[in-house]
């Protein structure tokens, strides 16, 4: 069941996603899963599945030093060394499929959405 709050925001990007593919658009969906257990994923797959559209689930995995350093340069605030490696460890095929992990640690933000459309995961 999501929070209040993760229920609104999904209902916000679900309409969008509706919208996008009613107008035959390719889509990537970045949702932030760090932020809640990786088994609260269900959610956005029970919706893309209700949609009956094709999908494909790829969770942004850079190298540790890649994620600490990019943690320590964020202008919002960093969460620390400490608490980005334990979140990085939650992502090692435990939960999600090691298939779905995608290395991005060589590219920015544009690149990682451009090679995802270009791919056909999105």
């Amino acid at each position: 069941m999501p929070t209040a709050k993760r229920g609104r925001v999904h209902e916000v990007v679900f309409a969008r996603v509706r919208s996008a593919l009613a107008e035959g658009a390719r889509i990537v969906v970045d949702a932030t899963v760090h932020e809640a257990p990786p088994e609260a994923y269900d959610e956005n797959r029970e919706f893309l599945d209700g949609l009956g559209c094709s999908w494909q689930l790829r969770v942004l995995h850079p190298a540790l030093e890649v994620a600490i350093a990019r943690d320590a340069g964020r202008a919002g605030g960093s969460l620390g060394a400490e608490r980005v490696t334990r979140l990085h460890a939650k992502f090692t095929g435990m939960v999600f499929a090691g298939a779905w992990l995608l290395d991005t640690s060589r590219q920015t933000p544009e690149e990682t959405v451009a090679s995802l459309l270009r791919s056909g995961c999105a």
